[in-house]
């Protein structure tokens, strides 16, 4: 998959200090979230962000805060491994 969306997204033009606020810092989620809100690419960042050669930690990707990645990347687990099993 190609990143080179990311020059072209909203996020290319802030300071990158923006998008990786502390997660305990709920106004810096909020406004990492505000600046993904209008982009085109948020799918594809998303994709990027929880691919696992690319796995992304930290920060705001896709609209979604870490904490909430790593829900739906838990979500996605147990549901390929249910599709698996059937």
């Amino acid at each position: 998959m190609s990143a080179d969306f990311r020059q072209f997204a909203p996020c290319a033009s802030v300071d990158p200090e923006a998008m990786f606020p502390n997660p305990k810092n709920q106004a810096g989620v909020v406004l990492a979230k505000r600046i993904c809100d209008p982009c085109e690419f948020r799918s594809q960042c998303l994709d990027l962000a929880l691919a696992p050669d690319t796995r992304s930690e930290f920060g705001v990707f896709g609209g979604l805060s870490e904490h909430e990645r790593r829900a739906l990347a838990r979500r996605r687990g147990r549901r390929t491994r249910h599709s698996m099993a059937a």
